[in-house]
């Protein structure tokens, strides 16, 4: 029937159905693979005797905790890109030291810039607690210490703040390559906002994995080595998992 027929019949038209979408839809954040992701690589062994070694290495040389940081980034891109095996090979290592340096100077910075604000705070109280003191009056003292512990709760805050968004930090690390991106806090804060169930479970399964990760000392103190370097591929795997849920895209790593 043509159209003209359709509008003379009195029928109404129906309208075509809507075109597909084209947008590719997020991965969910499945738990589950994130325990064994690393005993189903083939070359598993390999990797876990050269991360055992690193292990080793960090109260000797230090070097260990940063081939251990760039190997968790590496491993947060892999999984970031959504391959099979996310875990790198340490035939690189020039370029897992320098990922390390960068993971390490991330760290370093939130820790400073929380410690700094929150000890600035607190120091800015103390002294009105001596000033109180010197001019002998109790209000002053009392508001004062009062205002100290209010500053030691903030301060308190301030390093849960920045233990809590760090994951996402490492995570834009990951994805570009670059170490100003991991401080583009408003990009990171808007993206935990549109995916908060995600994150929630991402800083849920970093604490799981860490408890794990220690709870292999028990293990006679033979199994923490293992366990540890477990820990930083398991907790970079489910970094680069959960971008990958929530829509990041992996790009090319810049210096």
């Amino acid at each position: 029937m043509s159209e003209d027929q359709i509008l003379l019949s009195g029928e109404t038209p129906t309208p075509p159905p809507p075109p597909p979408s084209s947008a590719p839809k997020s991965a969910p954040f499945d738990l589950g693979a994130l325990f064994g992701f690393a005993f189903r690589d083939p070359r598993s062994l390999s990797k876990f005797l050269i991360g055992c070694f690193a292990v080793v290495l960090i109260p000797l040389f230090g070097l260990g905790l940063v081939a251990l940081l760039g190997f968790l980034v590496g491993t947060a891109r892999g999984a970031l890109r959504g391959d099979e095996h996310p875990m790198p090979e340490w035939d690189d290592p020039g370029g897992l030291l320098l990922d390390g340096l960068k993971v390490l100077g991330v760290i370093l910075a939130y820790a400073a810039a929380a410690a700094v604000v929150g000890l600035t705070l607190l120091g800015f109280t103390v002294f009105w607690v001596g000033i109180g003191k010197s001019m002998g009056s109790a209000a002053v003292t009392v508001a004062s210490v009062f205002g100290v512990l209010v500053s030691v709760i903030f301060l308190m805050l301030l390093v849960l703040f920045a233990k809590a968004v760090l994951p996402a930090g490492i995570l834009q690390l990951a994805a570009t390559g670059q170490f100003g991106a991991a401080f583009r806090i408003n990009e990171s804060l808007a993206m935990v906002r549109a995916n908060s169930s995600t994150y929630l479970c991402l800083l849920l399964t970093l604490i799981l994995f860490s408890v794990l990760a220690d709870a292999t000392v028990l293990l006679c103190f033979v199994g923490v080595i293992p366990g540890a370097f477990w820990g930083f591929a398991a907790s970079g795997a489910a970094i680069g998992h959960a971008g990958r849920s929530m829509g990041v895209k992996a790009r090319s790593p810049v210096l």
